[in-house]
This record gives structure tokens, sequence and C-alpha cells, in this order.
């Protein structure tokens, strides 16, 4: 708990502030003190001032009764004087003391001062920085500004571009879809085409067939006619020889006859078999098949004429063996008429 202050405190305080310069008052003794409230402080502040005046006229201080002996008042005055010597030495080496403290102090505080000054030059230089970093961030914006909207208006731009792209899209995919739907017609007119090429080719396979085998017929009924003829001439060996190589020969040719209709079965067998593989490469093979077709016609023509012009041959032949044996009845004038007549028609 902090000590109350009295008389001699306050005192002793108004002293050291007098001596030191300066006038003695309830705050500056308090500060001096450390201690003592105002209403504590002011009465005896207010006795030290009725008291001065006292001690002013006696710089002594010591008031001796007048009984007292010279002499002691003589060392009383000395010892009061050296005592206020002494305190007055003390006092001034503490205000020395002091007036150190407030030199250091103050050094202290132009140092404070000069690094004041110097902060305040970085930060007025450190300002200056950040008004130019401001200024160049102001630029900066300005041209990022300038560049969004060259953005935005590219952006418009694009946009509109891909506007256009996706309508020029949909026109494509709508036009694509018309191309469908066409090819799709088309490709049904292809497979009807197919279909009628087929039923086509499959009918004209049966024509060929059935003038293959009527021309075997006709083969074959010339087969028996030369048979017959050559029954006929071989009753006359001796006299038709030379028909007899006729009728090898027309035997020959009718043997190439068979194996060329043969072989034309073949052909007809193969194209069936190979009609899968033919299908993808129809127009094509339609056209060879025609012109195969042209080529068979005109081969089996051909025949027609060769068999016709062979069967002239062998009529005429035929009529040249009768009128040579009818030369020869003639001329053998020895043989009876009724053994001519017997001989038979040719």
């Amino acid at each position: 708990m902090p000590r109350g202050i009295d008389q001699d405190d306050v005192w002793k305080a108004a002293d050291d502030l007098l001596i030191e310069g300066a006038r003695p008052t309830i705050e500056r003794i308090r500060q001096k003190i450390g201690r003592g409230s105002p209403n504590t402080v002011s009465p005896l502040l207010d006795s030290w001032f009725e008291q001065l005046g006292g001690r002013l006229r006696n710089p002594s201080g010591v008031n001796l009764p007048k009984e007292v002996p010279d002499p002691v008042k003589v060392a009383a005055k000395h010892f009061w004087e050296v005592a206020l010597a002494t305190a007055r030495d003390e006092k001034l080496t503490e205000i020395d003391a002091e007036k150190a403290i407030v030199a250091t102090r103050a050094a202290e505080l132009a140092e404070r001062e000069d690094a004041l000054v110097r902060r305040e030059e970085a930060l007025g230089a450190r300002a200056a920085v950040l008004e130019d970093s401001m200024e160049r961030a102001l630029r900066q914006a300005e041209t990022a500004g300038r560049r969004v909207r060259e953005l935005e208006t590219l952006l418009d731009r694009r946009e509109g571009e891909l506007s256009q792209t996706r309508a020029s899209l949909a026109e494509h995919e709508q036009a694509a879809n018309e191309a469908r739907i066409h090819f799709e017609a088309d490709r049904r007119r292809f497979e009807a085409d197919r279909n009628l090429f087929e039923d086509r080719y499959q009918a004209s396979e049966r024509r060929a067939a059935q003038e293959i085998d009527r021309a075997r017929e006709e083969a074959r009924e010339l087969e028996e006619t030369v048979a017959r003829q050559e029954e006929e001439l071989l009753s006359q060996r001796s006299d038709l020889e030379s028909s007899r190589q006729l009728v090898v020969q027309l035997r020959e040719q009718l043997v190439g006859l068979a194996k060329q209709i043969e072989r034309q079965e073949s052909e007809m067998a193969s194209r069936q078999s190979r009609n899968a593989v033919l299908e993808a490469q129809w127009a094509e093979r339609v056209q060879k098949t025609q012109e195969a077709l042209v080529a068979v016609q005109e081969q089996m023509r051909r025949r027609d004429l060769e068999q016709t012009e062979m069967l002239r041959d062998l009529v005429a032949s035929s009529k040249t063996i009768s009128a040579t044996r009818r030369v020869r009845r003639r001329g053998a004038l020895v043989r009876p008429k009724k053994t001519l007549g017997q001989a038979g028609p040719l």
C-alpha cells in the first residue's frame, strides 16, 4: 500500500522545482513526488508559499533563540550553510544527470526525428513509386478495357459468323437429307432395274436354252437324216465312196457341233453358278452377257446357215448321186430293166 505524503515531502519537491527554475504547481509536485492527490498537495503547497517570504529574508534558515550563545549560533549557522551547500551540490549533480538524460533523450529524439525524416522520404519515394505504379496500372486497365471492348466486338462478330455457319450447316444438312432421299429413290429404282434385268436375263437364258434344245433337236433330226442317207448310201457302197467320205465329214462336223453345244451348255452352267458374283458388277456383266448372247445368236445363226448349206450340199450330193446312177443305168444296157427298177429311190 503506497505511503501518504506530508509537509516535508511537498516542501522538498517545491524547493527542488524552484531551484530548477520551475514554478511549483500541484501537478508538478505530484509528478515530482510520484504520488499524492491534489486535495492533499494543495494545502501543503499553500503553506510552503506562506513560509517562502520568511525563508528568503533569512537565507540561513536557522532561527535560534536570543539566549543561545553566539558561538553556538555561529556553529549552527556554519552547519546550516554547509548543509545547504551540500544539498545544493547534490541537487546540481542531479540536475546535471537529468540534463545528460535530457540531452540523451534529445539526441534519441533527434535520431528518431532523422529516422522519421528518412522514413518520410522513403514513404514519399514509395508513394511516388506507388503513384507511378498506379498510373501504369490505370494505363494497363485502360488498355485492358480497350482489349476487352475489342474482344467483345470480335466475340459479337464471331457469334454472327457462328450463326451464319449454323444456318449454312442447316442448309447442308437439308441438302444432305434431300440427297439421301434421292439416293434412296435411286437405290429403289436400281433394285427394280436389277430385278427387271434378272428377269430379262433369266428369260434370255430360257430362250437360249430353248434355242439350244431346238438346235439339238434339229441336229438330232439332221443326224437321223444323215443316218438315213448314210444307210441309203451304204447300199450303194461301190458307187458312193466319195459320198461316204462326205458323210464322214458331215458326221465329224456334227460331232464338233455337239461338242460346241456341250461347251455352250457348260458356259451357261458356269454363268449361272457365277450369277451371285456377277450381281455386284451387274452393269458391266449385263453388257458383256448381252454381247455374248448376241455372239451366241450370231454363231447359232451361222451354224444354222452352215447346217443349211450342209443340207443343201447333201441334197445336191444326193441329186448328183442320183444323176450318176441314172447315167450308169443308162450306160449299163446289159442289165435288165427289172434290176434297175429294183434299185430303189435315193
